[in-house]
C-alpha cells in the first residue's frame, strides 16, 4: 500500500503550524522589546520565568500527548467504547496537574500577595 501525497495536502497542514510557530516568536520578541525599556531585572525574570513555564507546559503536554496515542490505539483496534473512558481520565488527570502544581510550587514563594491569593483561591 503505497500513498501519495501532493505538497498542496502537505502545506495544507504544514502551514497553520508554521504560522502558529511564527507568532509565538513574535510574541516572544515583543515581550522583549517592552520589557527591554523597563529594566534589565525585569527583562531577566522574564527570561527565567519562561524557561520555567516552558518546562511545566512540556510535562503537561507529554501527557496529553500520552492520551492522545492511547486514544487512537483505541481507534485503530475498532474499540470506540474505550475512547471515552481515555478521554475522560485525561482531562480529568490534567485538571488535577492544574491544581497540584501551583500548590507545590506555593513553599517556594516569598511574596505574602502571592501566598494569600493561593490560599483563598485553592
Amino acid at each position: 500500500m503505497k500513498t501519495k501525497y501532493t505538497n498542496k495536502q502537505i502545506w495544507m497542514i504544514a502551514y497553520p503550524i508554521l504560522i502558529s510557530l511564527l507568532m509565538e516568536q513574535m510574541i516572544g520578541m515583543t515581550d522583549t522589546a517592552f520589557l527591554g525599556r523597563v529594566g534589565e531585572v525585569e527583562l531577566g525574570a522574564s527570561a527565567i520565568a519562561g524557561v520555567f513555564y516552558m518546562v511545566i507546559f512540556m510535562a503537561a503536554f507529554g501527557f496529553s500527548i500520552g492520551a492522545q496515542i492511547l486514544i487512537a490505539r483505541r481507534n485503530g483496534e475498532k474499540q470506540y467504547r474505550e475512547i471515552g473512558d481515555l478521554f475522560y481520565q485525561g482531562i480529568y488527570f490534567q485538571i488535577g496537574l492544574a491544581a497540584v502544581i501551583p500548590a507545590l510550587l506555593l513553599p517556594f514563594t516569598n511574596d505574602t500577595e502571592t501566598n494569600r491569593f493561593f490560599r483563598t483561591h485553592l
